[in-house]
């Protein structure tokens, strides 16, 4: 499918990445969760439910029959999960929008592409894996690297508070809107118009709060 020609009778999917149970809620790791937990409550006459191994909400975004998925087994498992739903569904890796934290982004910016590696992040690399194909539209929360030479998991899995927090929060947001963008106009449009990091009203707003 061509998401270029905005045919909204075709169904999409956004599918969040994060680690299931309430201790991992809040953490840089479950950025996704985040987003996908933001689209579900803007979607108008949705339902939730299940699918296998995942988290379903359904419901439409301007017209568009969308889907938000939650893989419920760990993070680097997603790829069964997303498989067995996009066959449910009889959708495509084009179709879906896969949105995770990146180590590689600073904090504060977010990086949409149509397809590529995995960049090292294991829950993709599964989903790549399942399903045959890196042609699978992505959403990278930048979540930066640790500091002073912490350890990588303590930094993903940690939440992080005060003016960390905050930028977090915003990052989230804005990576929420790049997906109801994606929904409309397709991967150019929503990469043009969200790529890089905060712009200078949001990052005043964090800025602010840093100084509170």
């Amino acid at each position: 499918m061509n998401l270029g020609d905005h045919d909204r009778s075709v169904p999409l999917a956004v599918i969040g990445l994060g680690n299931p149970g309430t201790e991992y809620d809040g953490t840089r790791h479950n950025a996704g969760f985040a987003v996908a937990d933001q689209i579900a409550d803007r979607l108008g006459r949705s339902a939730t439910g299940k699918s296998t191994g995942a988290e379903l909400t359904s419901g439409y975004w301007k017209w568009r029959r969308t889907h938000v998925l939650k893989p419920s087994r760990f993070m680097n498992l997603s790829g069964d999960p997303v498989r067995l739903f996009l066959q449910s569904q009889q959708l495509t890796a084009r179709q879906i929008l896969v949105v995770l934290d990146d180590m590689d982004l600073p904090l504060g910016s977010i990086r949409i592409r149509s397809g590529g590696s995995s960049g090292g992040h294991l829950g993709l690399a599964d989903i790549i894996s399942a399903l045959g194909t890196d042609q699978i539209p992505r959403c990278r929360i930048g979540v930066g690297r640790p500091e002073d030479g912490d350890p990588v998991p303590d930094h993903v899995l940690e939440r992080p508070t005060g003016p960390q927090k905050h930028l977090l929060d915003q990052t989230i947001k804005r990576a929420t809107e790049s997906a109801l963008c994606w929904l409309v106009e397709g991967v150019t449009n929503a990469a043009r118009r969200y790529n890089g990091p905060l712009d200078d009203e949001e990052a005043e707003a964090s800025n602010e709060f840093e100084h509170d």
